[in-house]
């Protein structure tokens, strides 16, 4: 008993797959060169409120975090206490100028002192207003760089703040992987892409728009700001630069890097075919196969073979669809 492979009409695609595992990634990321970066004018202190989370947009003004403000008393009943003393002491001098006891410029040097020890009270308690941090922007949270949860030590949380359309579609792995990194080094800038949202289960047509070699020449200072060095990356641009609705700062997103694709062609699978020499060097092989006829005799059929694909040729000529061919 023989078996055979009806000949079909199909669309076919070779390349390769990112983001649809645990190897390399597709990610839409903030562009550090548009994001405004949010941070408390403090050493380290313990958060009392949190009041964004990623994506969240807001306005300028916004209060983003509140930390626990510990005020040193000792310090401020100093401060009060100069102030207070050189408020008297002025007091006291401008009474003694009126009375024409002293010059103008004796009265000018207690004046200065007691806004000297104003200052000094009014930039103290100034300290406690850096530790509300309020958003210098209008804009997206981004990212949130620190430790948001956890309560029990001292930090200061930076916020990344972006318009929603300033971000990139990035495509990164590591250059230890190799199998996941070989995509990286072959595409570069103008090849075809794929893009999909499994949430959505929408496809996007896309591009490269910087490979690796360009996306380090364009962001070799802000490396910490994505994944670091000893990464990989490339960017991609959807067909009329449109993105998809509702997109969000750290959405995954699956992409396919395109190095062939037809659409509704004849195929016949590589091992289906067979080849012989030929005394023409410009066409070394014939190709052909078995096919069985109408009257179930089977017969050698030669073939034109189109484009190339890692298991399947492209018929040009020889077959039609319907086609049975034997499997040997």
């Amino acid at each position: 008993e023989l078996n055979y492979h009806t000949i079909k009409k199909g669309d076919i695609f070779e390349g390769y797959e990112i983001g649809a595992d645990a190897e390399n990634y597709c990610i839409y990321v903030n562009d550090p060169l548009k994001t405004t970066i949010a941070k408390a004018d403090i050493d380290f202190a313990e958060i009392k409120n949190v009041y964004v989370k990623q994506n969240d947009y807001v306005e300028e003004g916004d209060i983003l975090i509140e930390y626990l403000y510990e005020m040193d008393k000792d310090t401020a009943f100093k401060y009060d206490l100069a102030k207070r003393r050189a408020e008297l002491r002025y007091e006291n001098a401008y009474m003694q100028y009126m009375q024409g006891k002293i010059t103008k410029e004796t009265l000018d040097g207690f004046h200065k002192s007691y806004v000297t020890a104003k200052d000094n009270l009014d930039k103290f308690y100034a300290n406690e207003e850096k530790y509300t941090l309020r958003a210098p922007c209008s804009g997206y949270i981004a990212k949130i760089v620190g430790d948001i949860v956890t309560t029990s030590f001292k930090r200061n949380i930076a916020f990344h703040i972006c318009n929603i359309k300033d971000g990139l579609i990035l495509l990164y792995a590591s250059e230890d992987n190799e199998i996941a990194a070989y995509p990286f080094l072959i595409f570069s800038e103008g090849a075809k892409a794929e893009l999909y949202d499994e949430e959505t289960d929408t496809e996007y047509k896309a591009t490269v728009d910087m490979s690796n070699m360009s996306f380090n020449k364009i962001y070799s200072e802000y490396l910490d700001s994505f994944y670091g060095s000893g990464i990989l990356y490339m960017t991609l641009e959807l067909e009329d630069n449109k993105l998809p609705e509702n997109i969000k700062f750290n959405q995954r997103f699956s992409a396919s890097l395109i190095k062939k694709q037809a659409k509704d062609i004849l195929l016949v699978p590589t091992f289906l075919v067979e080849t012989e020499n030929t005394a023409n060097s410009a066409e070394p092989f014939n190709y052909y196969v078995y096919r069985i006829s109408s009257d179930e005799v089977l017969e050698r059929v030669y073939i034109e073979i189109g484009e190339t694909f890692d298991n399947f040729y492209e018929v040009k000529d020889g077959l039609t669809e319907g086609d049975m061919v034997l499997i040997r």
